[in-house]
């Protein structure tokens, strides 16, 4: 049976591992949800790793090519660009949307990239190992047809750190997603109880393996504030086998064993929920590519306190309490604030659900169909 050649052919290998729950999986489903929601889904296509498929409810009905070979992780960026340059051939789109580093050197459509970040470049000490394994990627994103970032800080990146014509960047914001709601006190009960939480809580989300999202500092954070208030801590996200091994020793050595919670990964209602209940979310990361818990911690009503770096201070739109990048002094300041006023805390939970609103995947979609049209007939 032979297959038309798609209208547009997105890179959505994400979606088949760890990355499905983290930032780019989240891209790509509501990316794809989005083209879906305006009515520019027809003729959408997967390119997926060889064997995958794709069940999820509002993406299976796109067309699936399971086509490109798996390798070795470190190898895999390093020989993409000559992987799907080849299923390309043969695909033949009419369009290619990479939405990491799965460009080709060379195609016969035209090709859309979308770059999120270049962290490993900004903190190149930090990831020594991501560093080579994008280098590569970083150099080809100059033969882009056009390029989509995630924040205005990431288009500045591009310009500072790989070369790229600032001018030939879209500025192109990720959102909340629908279930990203105020719950009620019964959801957020439930689900307290379930993980068997304090009734009262602070928040962070992170895979905090991940040097740039400073878990030493985010600890420093609560110690200082548990001086004078007794918060505790619920941590969200995967940490990774090495993390969990030192986790009980780091948390003993500051005191923090049992005020600190960490739940693993929570599914996206009880993630809703968790944001709706907590008192604030923590967010000590030193660079965001956009800051996804953000906005999904805004659009549930839980005020945010984070360091002002990176794209923070245009996602947060004034509805976060910002502080001086890395002082764990002005950031325990600023929560000590907000945790004794109830008036402030209000007027922040009102705040961020209006920011959030800001951004939708159906806004997405709309700004992406605007660049596929600027480089094709899409």
């Amino acid at each position: 049976m032979t297959v038309a050649a798609p209208r547009l052919l997105v890179d959505g290998r994400s979606l088949e591992h760890g990355s499905a729950t983290r930032g780019i999986g989240t891209y790509v489903r509501g990316l794809l949800r989005g083209l879906g929601a305006i009515g520019e889904d027809a003729g959408v296509a997967l390119l997926l790793s060889r064997g995958s498929s794709i069940a999820e409810e509002g993406l299976s009905s796109a067309t699936a090519f399971p086509a490109v070979p798996r390798v070795k992780r470190r190898l895999q960026p390093l020989l993409d660009p000559w992987l799907v340059g080849h299923e390309m051939a043969r695909i033949q789109p009419a369009l290619y949307h990479a939405v990491e580093y799965g460009q080709p050197f060379a195609a016969d459509c035209p090709v859309v990239v979308t770059v999120h970040d270049l962290i490993p470049f900004v903190f190149p000490s930090w990831y020594p190992w991501l560093r080579r394994e994008r280098l590569l990627g970083r150099h080809i994103i100059r033969r882009a047809t056009a390029v989509i970032a995630d924040s205005e800080s990431t288009r500045k990146d591009l310009a500072r750190l790989a070369g790229v014509d600032p001018s030939r960047v879209s500025v192109v914001h990720l959102a909340a997603g629908e279930q990203y709601f105020p719950r009620p006190q019964g959801e957020i009960e439930r689900v307290r109880k379930q993980l068997a939480l304090p009734e009262r809580y602070l928040v962070a989300a992170g895979t905090f393996t991940d040097p740039r999202k400073q878990l030493t500092s985010m600890l420093s954070v609560l110690e200082q504030v548990r001086k004078e208030a007794p918060e505790e801590l619920v941590v969200t996200g995967s940490q990774g086998g090495r993390m969990a091994g030192r986790l009980p020793e780091l948390l003993s050595q500051r005191g923090l064993s049992s005020a600190v919670h960490f739940c693993g990964y929570v599914p996206d209602d009880d993630l809703a929920a968790l944001y709706s209940g907590a008192q604030a979310l923590l967010h000590t990361s030193a660079y965001e590519g956009f800051g996804l818990p953000l906005v999904e911690a805004m659009a549930c009503g839980c005020p945010v306190v984070a360091f002002d770096n990176s794209c923070v201070a245009e996602v947060a739109g004034g509805a976060a309490a910002l502080v001086e990048d890395g002082s764990v002094e002005r950031f325990a300041e600023a929560l000590l604030s907000l945790l004794s006023s109830g008036e402030k805390a209000a007027a922040m939970r009102a705040a961020g659900i209006a920011n959030a609103a800001r951004f939708s995947w159906e806004e997405t979609a709309r700004k992406t169909v605007a660049v596929y049209r600027s480089v094709s007939a899409f």
